[in-house]
């Protein structure tokens, strides 16, 4: 209930600020910030979704899905987004097999990070792979920022431990639940040049 309330209350913020923009020619001058707080609240927006999302008496659709078709499916908005940032982003998807999982969660996943992998770099290019490795379907995330230092990878996953400046954390809790729900590792490459993060899924769930 209390979710349900501030995503209406983030929708209706959101409905006066275009309103101001479009129809407010006194407000042009402010349209930076107005642009700042929009930006706010799509993340906030999306805070809440995923707490919604992890909701525990919510039904997991076990269903044969293939991840190419969950990435296409949120490709236009992470194309927006990374264009929003100038910054590049390249989708390189292999031949693989449908794999059981929760469609929308598998949205999550790959939104979260996406994002993550954004708000890593300055510039650049993020890149997202798919492939078949011997009995599992591999997901990569690749960003070129300036990698994670040990210290937070020891800890990553953790609610409130983020190497951003107004993190939380919860994004990649949110993914590290998710994939630990669908019986699939995870590992993170890092460096100066940047960060990858691999997911596997087995090809059936035993």
């Amino acid at each position: 209930m209390i979710n349900h309330e501030l995503k209406n209350s983030v929708t209706i913020l959101r409905g006066i600020i275009h309103y101001l923009m479009r129809d407010k020619g006194d407000c042009n001058h402010c349209k930076k910030h107005f642009n700042i707080m929009l930006g706010e609240l799509d993340r906030a927006s999306l805070l809440l979704k995923e707490y919604m999302k992890q909701d525990k008496t919510r039904p997991v659709k076990y269903k044969l899905n293939n991840l190419n078709d969950v990435i296409k499916s949120v490709y236009p908005m992470i194309r927006a987004k990374a264009a929003l940032e100038k910054k590049d982003l390249k989708i390189i998807l292999g031949e693989i097999p449908d794999v059981y999982i929760d469609a929308e969660e598998a949205r999550i996943l790959i939104i979260n990070l996406v994002l993550n992998g954004l708000e890593s770099m300055d510039e650049g290019r993020l890149t997202i792979k798919t492939y078949q490795e011997t009995d599992k379907v591999v997901l990569v995330v690749e960003d070129q920022g300036n990698g994670i230092n040990q210290h937070v990878i020891d800890k990553i996953g953790t609610p409130f431990i983020t190497t951003k400046e107004c993190g939380t954390g919860l994004g990649l809790a949110t993914c590290l639940d998710i994939i630990s729900k669908y019986k699939a590792s995870h590992e993170i490459k890092t460096g100066s040049r940047g960060t990858q993060f691999f997911v596997r899924f087995k090809k059936q769930i035993n």
